[in-house]
């Protein structure tokens, strides 16, 4: 080797971690002097070959993520070079001090950063469901700080194993798995890490397909009407509140319940949407202007539907977002009375209003029309993406929908 000519090796560590793997380090050599510099990966040592009739190893090239931990190697080469040309040390110590000075960027801290931005920026609903994944990530990782680097598809592999032993459904196990990958992207779109290192190049989250969603037929809906019911009993507004959601495409239970009498603009139903903050402005079809008919308008301020409170402070997200959920069990709860008393094995959610909207619009609309109607962001939810249709447009397919 020439003088002041650096080589690098990669090396096994000679302890095993926890986990019973090894790590991986890369020997610096200059001038004889070797100094050790830790890759922060792993590998089972049967993946770390010996050379025939010599003493060398050799890195398998089947080794999970082996395509990560030769650009890491590269990485480092090339950082240890920027370091010697950029000093007027040429010390083989001063370039493992530098290396060593890189800030390997947390994963864990990143995301804790983010959750803080979710609970301003995302709905109360996604920002919990963050924090519930966070909480339970970390016991997973025994409490152990987790490096962006660290993330390989060796990785996401393991993650993905453990979490199906603990019983998880695949589409569970996908929404989790959803979440790395949606704060690594935002770590790239901040420049923390290149994004030719994302491990969901090669790794892909698997999803279930055509789960099953209970829609109910026109006739079910027609003996959902026909129910004889207590007026302003509980039931009776459950009932209400349900059909006039599927009567105005299927508005989501949260929506619904927020409905205020300022939305009721003449003879249109003018509210933005909790879910995408879209503003859907639609006609009200006739049956759904006779529900309305059953309540007192007290008040522009004031809720259409008595599941909240009017004199009470809704303005903190939280508190809001857990009064939706309650609100939304109690009618489910009732839905499913009201599914025993028409004596149908679906499983009757408020949710099913949507569902069973789009199954029985279908057979009068067009794609086009019902992507419009359900006010989809892209036609990915109904089948292609299309260009906007105006306002009259839906209100003629609602009309089409119901025989107005």
């Amino acid at each position: 080797m020439a003088l002041n000519e650096i080589t690098y090796n990669l090396e096994l560590n000679s302890k095993s971690n926890s986990d019973g793997k090894y790590g991986l380090l890369l020997r610096i050599t200059k001038n004889r002097k070797h100094r050790r510099v830790s890759l922060g990966l792993s590998i089972k040592k049967t993946h770390w070959k010996k050379h025939k009739n010599q003493r060398r190893y050799y890195l398998s090239k089947s080794t999970p993520d082996y395509k990560t931990i030769q650009d890491r190697i590269k990485d480092i080469k090339e950082k240890a070079e920027e370091f010697l040309k950029e000093s007027d040390t040429q010390s083989i110590t001063f370039v493992k001090k530098a290396l060593k000075g890189q800030d390997r960027k947390s994963f864990l801290n990143f995301a804790e950063k983010k959750l803080k931005q979710y609970e301003n920026t995302k709905s109360v609903n996604y920002a919990r469901h963050v924090q519930s994944f966070l909480k339970n990530f970390k016991k997973y990782l025994n409490n152990n700080d987790l490096m962006f680097d660290e993330i390989t598809v060796a990785f996401l592999k393991e993650y993905e194993s453990y979490l199906y032993s603990l019983g998880n459904v695949k589409n569970t196990v996908g929404n989790k798995l959803k979440i790395i990958k949606s704060i690594y992207n935002e770590a790239i779109d901040e420049k923390i890490i290149p994004q030719e290192r994302s491990p969901f190049f090669q790794f892909k989250i698997s999803k279930e397909k055509n789960s099953k969603k209970d829609k109910l037929t026109t006739e079910e809906i027609k003996n959902i009407i026909n129910l004889d019911l207590i007026q302003n009993s509980l039931i009776w507004h459950v009932r209400n509140i349900f059909l006039f959601s599927f009567y105005c495409a299927g508005i989501r239970a949260s929506d619904c319940i927020q409905l205020k009498w300022e939305n009721i603009q003449s003879t249109r139903l003018v509210y933005q949407m909790g879910k995408n903050k879209k503003w859907q402005n639609i006609k009200l079809p006739q049956p759904a202007n006779a529900i309305i008919n059953y309540y007192e308008d007290t008040g522009s301020e004031n809720y259409i539907f008595p599941f909240l409170d009017n004199n009470k402070d809704y303005s903190d997200k939280g508190f809001l977002h857990d009064q939706l959920s309650s609100k939304n069990a109690l009618i489910n709860k009732y839905l499913r009375f009201i599914g025993q008393k028409i004596e149908t094995s679906k499983n009757i959610s408020f949710h099913t209003s949507r569902h069973s909207f789009a199954n029985i619009a279908k057979e009068k609309l067009s794609i086009y029309e019902l992507k419009e109607v359900l006010n989809h962001s892209s036609i990915k939810e109904t089948e292609t993406y299309i260009a906007s249709l105006s306002d009259e447009a839906k209100d003629n397919s609602l009309s089409k929908v119901f025989n107005e």
